[in-house]
């Protein structure tokens, strides 16, 4: 008698960069962070196909957009403790780091979150946008509203969506010597729209330069037949900080989280020395030392 190893589902946050990769769903022909994943995860063995292991996204992020906290599921006979390690020895240079994982029940689909947080980061160098008036504007996107205004439809999917919180603040550039500033936006919701949270920063941020009113949202928000369009914010400012699934899912870290960190803070540290390299340049080009 032959005995198979039992699968279990796995749930697997994992984190990216939005550099070289053209989005996050798979595209034949082209590199993206989906398709760079279960290629990974195939060539180790962790999964046999997509449909057979059952893999699933929690969020497809636009290309542009990098992750935080982005999660997948899929049926496997591969160890749990061992799972990020192998992942980030074989991916972890190109851009895609798992940060841990957890055992779910065999029905657990990722797209079912309690809640996601994106994070957008909106350059501000002059301090000329009103932060109060922001606030106000973000208020009245606050609960369930019909968002047709606000996002690129989809056929099938209903444009009513609830969302929970929206911070705004500010936020100085990583680099002193960059000089930069921005507004921060955090929102958080069950689930977005494609561009939702995008065309949202767009209507904000025309009310922090005083061409939109708060009343101009609320409008747009209760007439979603009447067509308004308030732009759609650049998607690199966007960061999927979170998907949260509540009790349902305790993620256990990787063992090797902190070489993780020790990665990013490479790259933080490489940036850090071309800007300043960059800034030489401006600085002599301007005649001064």
């Amino acid at each position: 008698m032959t005995f198979f190893p039992r699968m279990n589902r796995i749930a697997l946050k994992f984190a990216y960069s939005a550099e070289g990769f053209f989005g996050y769903a798979r595209q034949t022909g082209l590199r993206t962070v989906e398709g760079e994943l279960t290629k990974a995860l195939r060539d180790l063995h962790i999964i046999e196909s997509i449909e057979g292991n059952r893999f699933r996204s929690g969020s497809r992020t636009d290309r542009g957009v990098w992750a935080a906290g982005n999660v997948c599921a899929f049926d496997t006979d591969f160890p749990l403790r061992g799972l990020c390690g192998a992942l980030n020895r074989h991916i972890g240079a190109n851009g895609i780091w798992a940060v841990a994982a957890a055992s779910v029940d065999a029905d657990f689909n990722p797209r079912h979150a309690r809640r996601r947080t994106y994070r957008y980061f909106l350059n501000d160098d002059s301090k000329t946008l009103d932060i109060d008036a922001m606030r106000g504007a973000a208020g009245e996107f606050l609960g369930e509203h019909d968002f047709s205004n606000f996002a690129r439809l989809e056929s099938g999917r209903t444009p009513v969506r609830q969302v929970d919180e929206i911070h705004i603040g500010r936020a100085a550039g990583g680099f002193p010597s960059s000089g930069n500033e921005y507004a921060t936006f955090d929102f958080s919701a069950p689930n977005f729209l494609w561009n939702q949270v995008r065309r949202m920063v767009g209507a904000i941020k025309l009310c922090g330069e005083g061409r939109l009113g708060a009343d101009d949202i609320r409008r747009a928000l209760s007439n979603p037949q009447e067509r308004s369009d308030y732009g759609l914010a650049d998607a690199r400012g966007l960061v999927l900080m979170d998907v949260d699934y509540g009790t349902e899912v305790s993620f256990e870290a990787g063992r090797d989280a902190g070489k993780v960190g020790d990665t990013i803070r490479s790259v933080i540290k490489k940036r850090e020395k071309e800007l300043l390299l960059l800034g030489s340049m401006l600085c002599a080009l301007r005649g001064k030392r």
